[in-house]
């Protein structure tokens, strides 16, 4: 009896040794990452555990995607990475996949004007088209770009579908940074549903907008939806078993 008490002592204390051992090498690589001490570090490494625990992502490939989003800018800080990085989780279909294509997407995110609740929408959205992920961002990085340069062939293609007034108001508010790449997709989105736009149309303004990056995407039709689609699903809530897993 003694011999046993005495083994389950020893496995015990391997187990613990074993867990701190993980912890330090979980918190110097977060201290490397980020440049934060102490209680900080601490902090950020409970809330990325228990991500790995929940999901069975590895730690150094997700604390490697939060130090990617943060210093990107597409997050604010670590906490508020993890917060939204579980959202996508929650129903990311492959976890390990979810995060990789953060960090792909992470430098056009930022350049499209979207923090990081618009990335995991967009995201959640893509996977339900199906659409390569990195497909559509291209397209978006591609449209920021046009819209940004306001070239006439573009004024033109909107202004003949959609009027002088909406045309000069999406065009005025991206030109002064009152809207993103996205918010302006979104209202252009809506308006071809509204006006009922037809295909010859349609592929007009897709090559004014996205160029030939609209193909690999799905095409003009395809790219705005998955816009429209992901700003919605911002405003929905989650499901029973994903509020259980989220609590």
């Amino acid at each position: 009896a003694a011999i046993a008490v005495l083994s389950g002592i020893a496995v015990g204390t391997k187990a613990l040794f074993d867990f701190n051992s993980e912890a330090d090498k979980g918190a110097q690589l977060i201290e490397k990452l980020s440049g934060k001490t102490g209680q900080a570090v601490e902090e950020i490494r409970v809330n990325i555990q228990g991500l790995v625990d929940t999901f069975g992502v590895e730690f150094d490939a997700l604390a490697g995607a939060v130090d990617n989003l943060v210093d990107t800018g597409v997050a604010k800080n670590e906490l508020e990475a993890l917060d939204q990085i579980k959202n996508g989780l929650l129903t990311a279909p492959d976890a390990n996949e979810f995060l990789s294509s953060l960090e792909n997407t992470a430098v056009v995110s930022k350049q499209l004007g979207l923090d990081l609740a618009d990335v995991i929408a967009l995201k959640q959205q893509i996977e339900a088209t199906g659409v390569n992920p990195e497909a559509v961002f291209d397209a978006l990085a591609k449209a920021t770009n046009n819209l940004k340069l306001q070239a006439d062939g573009l004024r033109e293609k909107l202004t003949g579908a959609f009027g002088n007034a909406f045309t000069d108001d999406i065009l005025a508010k991206v030109k002064t940074g009152q809207i993103t790449t996205v918010q302006a997709l979104d209202a252009i989105g809506k308006k071809s549903v509204e006006v009922g736009l037809n295909q010859t149309q349609q592929a007009q303004i897709g090559k004014e907008l996205f160029g030939k990056a609209a193909i690999a995407a799905g095409g003009y039709a395809s790219v705005l939806d998955t816009v429209v689609q992901a700003q919605k699903k911002q405003g929905q809530e989650l499901t029973g078993t994903q509020k259980a897993m989220n609590d």
